[in-house]
């Protein structure tokens, strides 16, 4: 390639016309962070960072089994501990996910572009721009509601609400008079 461009070949740099931002790795992952911190923010505003924080560190049971000296709720508590383990670990995949779900899609689409550019002339590749538009749309519809549904998740208490306490009779005292 090098003995070409020293001849004054042109040799075979593509240069894309019209990119998508998408398509380059950098933008969905800012979109991932982005999108992870507006999460982390509105479950530590909603319920505080010492609630939020112990959806991930619950060691209250394995403290709470050593001091009553309790071998059911030690492992009670090893067993909380593991799942806020696993639930910070879900956190950190989400953004993984996040990335390659929109850099996947939309790279798959600049490729198909590209393949019917390279096949047929530019009158038939025109629809699948349109269709690339499409699928852009549907991929901000997506992460958005992905978004907002991992926030609402973030917010979720895992005490149960008033009336589901009335009827399970754990009711709190403030209920009960």
């Amino acid at each position: 390639a090098e003995e070409e461009k020293a001849k004054g070949n042109f040799v075979g740099e593509l240069k894309p016309f019209l990119r998508g931002i998408n398509t380059d790795l950098n933008t969905p992952l800012a979109l991932a962070i982005m999108s992870a911190i507006f999460v982390e923010f509105w479950g530590i505003s909603a319920l505080g960072l010492g609630t939020y924080g112990s959806k991930f560190f619950n060691f209250g049971g394995i403290f709470r089994g050593l001091r009553h000296l309790s071998l059911g709720e030690m492992f009670q508590g090893v067993i909380d501990a593991f799942v806020g383990f696993l639930e910070f670990i879900s956190e950190t995949v989400r953004l993984v996910s996040f990335t390659f779900r929109l850099f996947g899609n939309m790279f798959a689409g600049e490729v198909v572009i590209l393949m019917f550019t390279f096949l047929f002339p530019l009158i038939l590749t025109l629809p699948f721009y349109a269709l690339e538009i499409l699928v852009g749309i549907m991929q901000a519809f997506i992460f958005a509601a992905l978004t907002l549904v991992f926030g609402m998740m973030a917010v979720a208490h895992g005490s149960p609400h008033p009336e589901e306490a009335e009827a399970t009779g754990h009711a709190p005292e403030a209920a009960q008079t």
